[in-house]
């Protein structure tokens, strides 16, 4: 992304562009709108990183109340992109804000936490042709059987170790009433062998 390479000499062009993408964020509404939607979050995010927390601060507590307003509408179930674009761009929101970012952990981290706890969906086969065509599913072996896992859950459940790591690698100190919380998951999550992913992430 072009912001995202030139950092801080994009700090000219901010002022045109973020209102621009503030405004899909609280107008593309419709299911027609939903990858607009989430990637003028993304874009958003990435900016803010870029041009860094001074010129962002004006324009942060906007592109916070419009990222709960979209966290607290009603779940779209065929909506299967939101989720994860919400809690990458608190993300990039925390690492843009830095320390400011502390008021915010109310609203982040429950459900941050609830996807990190989520229990993998699994699926023991008795036969190869079961499990052949199912669609976002992937099979294994473990312990000597065939198992098949939904892989979106297990990106999910990674992404959200990987954002409690951005979280309290930024935020320190203030990130401290979380890590017992942090570390009830993480640990056993060490064990989580059916994603190499998870593991690596927990172990981090």
């Amino acid at each position: 992304m072009v912001a995202d390479a030139s950092e801080a000499t994009f700090a000219k062009h901010y002022s045109s562009i973020m209102p621009l993408l503030l405004n899909v964020m609280q107008n593309a509404n419709g299911p027609e709108y939903r990858k607009l939607r989430v990637k003028a979050m993304e874009c958003a995010g990435l900016i803010a990183i870029a041009v860094g927390r001074d010129v962002f601060r004006p324009d942060s507590r906007t592109f916070v109340e419009l990222l709960m307003q979209i966290q607290n509408s009603p779940v779209d179930p065929g909506d299967t992109m939101l989720s994860h674009f919400l809690i990458a761009t608190w993300a990039k929101v925390c690492q843009a804000l830095g320390e400011e970012f502390e008021p915010y952990l109310p609203v982040v981290m429950p459900p941050l936490l609830r996807v990190a706890s989520s229990k993998a969906d699994i699926s023991i086969y008795d036969d190869e042709e079961e499990h052949e065509d199912r669609d976002g599913w992937e099979s294994i072996s473990l312990d000597g059987r065939q198992v098949g896992v939904k892989t979106s859950a297990l990106e999910d459940k990674c992404q959200a170790f990987e954002t409690l790591l951005i979280h309290a690698s930024t935020l320190n100190a203030r990130f401290g009433p979380y890590v017992s919380q942090v570390l009830e998951l993480a640990l056993p999550g060490l064990r989580f062998y059916i994603h190499d992913g998870v593991q690596e992430a927990c172990a981090m």
